[in-house]
């Protein structure tokens, strides 16, 4: 897919994951794209976003945008849970007993 992100463009893949509550309404959407190398070579490059069910970005509780490398070194957040990912490679989807994959 291709996909423009701050001033940057280029082909590259991503994953989409959206969060129900009761299954019945749109809670949250969670989008991790990996971008350009050199972005956050720390993780692998990759970008995170969190948008709330009317389409804007979400915030953490400091009011601080839920996009980009927010919380990078921090003990919670997308980076922290990824990282720990059991094949290192920040994904959880095609982990046997990850969530989902039980």
């Amino acid at each position: 897919m291709k996909i423009t992100v701050d001033t940057s463009s280029g082909f590259c893949w991503g994953v989409v994951r959206t969060v129900a509550i009761a299954e019945k309404e749109l809670a949250a959407v969670t989008v991790m794209v990996q971008r350009e190398d050199g972005y956050d070579s720390d993780n692998m490059n990759w970008f995170w976003v969190k948008y709330g069910p009317d389409g804007a970005i979400s915030e953490n509780d400091m009011k601080m945008a839920m996009a980009g490398r927010v919380a990078k070194g921090m003990d919670m957040g997308c980076i922290a849970c990824h990282k720990a990912s059991p094949d290192g490679d920040y994904l959880f989807i095609n982990d046997k007993g990850s969530y989902g994959n039980e």
